[in-house]
This record gives C-alpha cells, sequence and structure tokens, in this order.
C-alpha cells in the first residue's frame, strides 16, 4: 500500500536521502512499499558489494535516472540502507518512488 498523496509524503524521505531494506538473493526483484520506507527485492547476492552494485542498477532503472545521481551513504555491509539522490527535489523523487512501486502492487 502506498502512503497518502498528500501530507508527509513517502515515508524516511528526507534532502534526497531514504532508507531501502534489501533482500538479496530472490528469484524475482522488485520494490515495495513498507512503514520505514523501500522494501527491495534483489536477484543478486549478497557478496563483494555484487547487491549493493545491482540495487543502485535497478533504482536508476526503476526511478528514470542516470546511475550516478545514487550512491549509498550508509549501510554497504548491512540489508539496511541510506540511499542518497542527488539533483531532484522531494517531491518529485517521491512522485518516481510511487510510479516504480505500483508496477509492482
Amino acid at each position: 500500500m502506498l502512503p497518502p498523496e498528500r501530507g508527509e509524503g513517502f515515508p524516511g524521505l528526507k534532502n534526497g536521502f531514504f532508507r531501502v531494506h534489501t533482500r538479496p538473493g530472490r528469484k524475482k526483484e522488485g520494490i515495495f512499499i513498507r512503514e520505514a520506507g523501500l522494501e527491495v527485492d534483489l536477484s543478486e547476492v549478497a557478496r563483494e558489494g555484487k547487491a549493493n552494485d545491482r540495487l543502485l542498477r535497478k533504482l536508476a532503472d526503476w526511478l528514470d535516472l542516470p546511475l550516478s545521481s545514487l550512491c549509498i551513504k550508509k549501510g554497504h555491509q548491512s540489508r539496511f540502507k541510506t540511499v542518497f539522490l542527488s539533483g531532484l527535489p522531494d517531491a518529485e523523487i517521491d512522485a518516481r518512488l510511487r510510479r516504480a512501486i505500483s508496477r509492482f502492487s
């Protein structure tokens, strides 16, 4: 379920930063909303940074952004990460996240 269209906005989104819970090694990839932020299923296993790389590539694809606009700021070795998206206001990030999630709902 998506957060409300008006009001607080996307959970955990502030100044281009948002939280992501990754689930590597899944059969199907997808992006979903949870109370604390995003949950992303990845086909890549969590070894040698491969899941982190896959996360950034999939987010760039799903959000229709260049890969260079995304980076992991915190949680490189954790399933809970803080991702930074540069170059867009929070309202536009919110709209793109909603569109991406609606494809998997």
